[in-house]
């Protein structure tokens, strides 16, 4: 027991002063475990736009593997397109070569 200079015991107002002091820093704890919980739950929704995101992303990354496959292909035909031009357009040399010796050799006939 406490006693004053009075001789009065202040054991009860400790107490209340203790108890005073306890009820605050419940209440501080009460306020931080509310803001704590805000922030969780505002983290919460972060990370579910986040995981749409993501999801939206892999479609996207899927789709560009997809073109990518068409455009190789797409090359593909285009090189075997060139290669038969390529072949066409010799054929259509050697017939005009053909054609040209043809004209010279008629030119020929009609000067003799």
């Amino acid at each position: 027991m406490i006693v004053n200079g009075n001789g009065n015991s202040t054991d009860g107002k400790i107490c209340l002063f203790l108890v005073s002091i306890s009820n605050e820093l419940i209440e501080q704890n009460n306020e931080v475990f509310r803001q704590s919980c805000k922030k969780i739950n505002e983290n919460a929704e972060l990370i579910r736009q986040n995981h749409r995101k993501i999801k939206e992303n892999l479609g996207l990354i899927d789709q560009n593997q997809n073109l990518l496959k068409l455009n190789a292909s797409i090359i593909h035909q285009n090189e075997e397109i060139m290669k038969e031009n390529a072949r066409i357009i010799s054929q259509n040399q050697q017939i005009i070569k053909n054609t040209a010796q043809m004209i010279a050799e008629y030119h020929n006939k009609i000067k003799m």
